[in-house]
Parts: C-alpha cells; structure tokens; sequence
C-alpha cells in the first residue's frame, strides 16, 4: 500500500497561487511517484481566496532582532484587508 505524503497543490499543478497560477515541480511529482500525493494549500484551507494579493513575511530572524517599523506583516492587511497587523513588541 502506498503512504500519503501532503504537498503544497501549486506544485502538483493546482492553480492555487496568490496570482491563481501554479508552480508545477514534475520532479517531485516523479520523486513521489511511489506515494498517494495529497494536495494541500494553507493559505485556501486559511480561508484566503484564490487569486489574492500577494503577501510577505517580513522581520523573521535570529535574537537579537534589528529595529522594525510598527507593522512588520504587509500583504493580505494592507492589499486585501484580511489578515492581522502586528507590531513589534520592543
């Protein structure tokens, strides 16, 4: 029997991307090729739509963190107004 393994759907073909694309890998597909290859996306299980304005994770880092602005999420809050704003705490 062979072994379900998740992976993101854009890869498997799913145009599942913020910009309603997606970023077929067939090398993965191929590598996995022994698997039952489950297509998940986060951001849609999130309850995000697809397409979406396009986000970005800013300020993710090593102690001891630099000086960020007060808004360090930028994307789905400013574009799209979904999402949560969250300032840095020092």
């Amino acid at each position: 029997m062979k072994s379900p393994v998740l992976i993101s759907a854009c890869l498997l073909g799913i145009k599942s991307r913020y910009d309603g694309t997606h970023a077929l890998r067939k090398d993965i597909i191929k590598k996995y090729s022994d698997k039952i290859l489950i297509p998940v996306c986060p951001e849609q299980l999130g309850g995000l739509p697809t397409p979406r304005p396009r986000a970005e994770i800013c300020g993710i880092s090593n102690p001891p963190l630099p000086p960020f602005p007060d808004k360090i999420i930028r994307g789905q809050v400013s574009k799209g107004g979904m999402g949560e704003s969250f300032s840095y705490p020092g």
